[in-house]
């Protein structure tokens, strides 16, 4: 089961990442957390039968090991050469050690990720939606 960016958001939400090792966008990490899963700050994170990608790109990255695990590290290279995917950190680089708990918070307030109305999003998904808890249980 995999999940990118946010998406991990729903898996916690439903109860599938109590006490695992994820991760998700940094914005959402607290609500992760909140939810039960052991955030973990990497571009992807296996655990069990689970994958989780930090962000978009990290979600290319982590389709790139998986499609090597279902077939081979050659398949893998061509897919990524088929997608033109050759990346490179931006010019002016990601300190995320200068980034600290409080101003991650108030970033991710400010790009929308309220924990409390993310949370009622899930759960009304969930509720209207029960077939949809039953098929991320298997």
């Amino acid at each position: 089961m995999v999940s990118v960016c946010s998406g991990s958001l729903i898996l916690a939400a439903a109860g599938l990442l109590k006490n695992r090792k994820a991760t998700t966008h940094w914005a959402a990490s607290s609500i992760l957390e909140k939810w039960g899963a052991q955030y973990v700050k990497a571009r992807w994170v296996e655990d069990g039968k689970f994958l989780t990608a930090a962000g978009v790109s990290a979600g290319i990255e982590m389709a790139l090991y998986l499609a090597a695990q279902l077939t081979t590290e050659e398949r893998a290279r061509l897919i990524q050469a088929g997608m033109e995917y050759n990346p490179h950190p931006p010019a002016w680089g990601i300190n995320w050690s200068q980034m600290d708990r409080k101003q991650s918070e108030e970033l991710a307030q400010a790009l929308g990720y309220n924990s409390l109305k993310t949370t009622f999003k899930l759960v009304k998904i969930l509720i209207q939606r029960p077939n949809l808890l039953l098929k991320l249980a298997f």
